[in-house]
């Protein structure tokens, strides 16, 4: 049997329980939730293959050590007695992250500094010499959390946020966070087998994500590098078996739309999708919301991130927001509808009663994603009501 140790999965707040069943779909049963994140135990290959397949997740921690402090010289001697040599050697670089929420400790960039002082002067006692610290690219990147006086030292298996995916090929001034993303798609209910549409793409991020979650393709394996790899432990050969094991796509032929009314947007998002491997599994369409031609199913999901009226004049946003209503009763009869957007008002021009709405967070944004079944194409001029059942979900910018 494996040996088996504690990681903690970082998520965004309210995607708790998104992660939570990804982990039990991926085998993983001994879980606990926590606030943005949730507690487990896992083998060594469970590790790598989480970092791979997970899509709601922001990174994985693998916890060290744990003690209390109260004083930057307390914390720096627990860092200081850590057995930085079982982790760490003179040839690899490594950086301290510092997530703090404490009376006793109200400068992360302090306690981060007082924390790689710890690690530097281990080696310095040890070995008379230490590594480098690089805080970009770094062989280990460490990470300090402090919640009142109790600290908790874990290695970040992850490296990269997990939400950089390693598809983008271009920037777009409005693109949503990647696992925020897969967080709408799992939410939305979406069954795979539905036609999926974006009305208003952008850089394709909604329809890629869509596409990896119904072909059964891990986030992970586009990127470059994982945290893990560079540590003293690394098991290259079962990493590799990892990879072997990855279940063949989905031969499922899904219908899956991404359209843009803005041909440079559009151009960005045919990018993405072949740097993705995806061509050929999604189509982007360079069209308006109304022109675009549905295809001939009973039913379906739609999904849009429309904009929310910081370039636009008031008049002009809630245009916009009736015309996206106007689209959904007229031409989207059946389907069920989710829009994503921080303007409350303009979300009310929709025109439709919402049967469900959360609070998410996009970036520094508050919005909601709210849930229209447009059952028969009939307009309901109600707004949207503030007593609705809520469920709030947060990003990291």
């Amino acid at each position: 049997m494996e040996n088996t140790f504690e990681i903690v999965v970082i998520t965004f707040q309210g995607m708790e329980d998104l992660v939570e069943r990804e982990l039990i779909d991926l085998g993983i049963n001994n879980t606990e939730k926590q606030r943005r994140a949730v507690k487990c135990t896992v083998s060594k290959k469970e590790l790598y293959k989480l970092n791979l397949h997970l899509r709601t997740a922001v990174r994985i921690l693998v916890p060290i050590a744990e003690f209390n402090a109260k004083t930057d010289e307390q914390l720096y001697n627990s860092i200081l007695n850590i057995n930085w040599l079982d982790y760490l050697n003179t040839r690899k670089t490594f950086t301290v992250d510092c997530v703090v929420q404490s009376n006793f400790f109200k400068q992360p960039q302090l306690a981060a500094l007082k924390a790689r002082d710890g690690v530097a002067d281990k080696f310095r006692k040890e070995l008379g010499a230490k590594p480098e610290v690089d805080p970009i690219d770094p062989h280990i990147r460490i990470n300090l959390t402090i919640s009142d006086n109790k600290c908790t030292v874990s290695l970040d298996s992850s490296g990269d946020p997990l939400f950089k995916r390693g598809y983008r090929t271009g920037q777009h001034p409005a693109q949503l966070n990647e696992c925020l993303a897969a967080g709408l798609i799992l939410r939305s209910g979406w069954n795979k087998t539905d036609t999926f549409i974006d009305p208003m793409c952008g850089s394709g991020t909604l329809p890629i994500e869509a596409a990896l979650i119904g072909y059964n393709i891990p986030p992970g394996i586009f990127r470059q590098k994982f945290g893990f790899e560079k540590w003293l432990n690394f098991d290259r050969k079962l990493y590799k078996q990892v990879f072997d094991e990855i279940d063949d796509e989905s031969n499922v032929k899904l219908k899956i739309y991404g359209i843009d009314v803005n041909k440079k947007f559009a151009k960005l998002a045919t990018d993405n999708c072949k740097n993705a491997s995806l061509g050929n599994k999604i189509s982007i369409i360079n069209n308006s919301m109304e022109d675009f031609e549905l295809p001939e199913d009973e039913k379906g999901v739609v999904l849009m991130n429309p904009p929310y009226g910081e370039r636009l004049k008031p008049e002009d946003t809630d245009d916009l927001y009736q015309h996206i209503g106007d689209q959904l009763k007229n031409k989207f009869k059946g389907y069920d509808a989710w829009v994503l957007s921080s303007n409350f008002a303009a979300l009310k021009q929709v025109g439709l009663k919402a049967t469900d709405t959360y609070f998410v967070n996009n970036g520094t944004l508050e919005c909601k994603y709210v849930n229209y079944a447009v059952l028969n194409g009939s307009k309901v001029a109600e707004e949207i009501e503030e007593t609705e059942t809520t469920k709030t979900e947060e990003t990291e910018d």
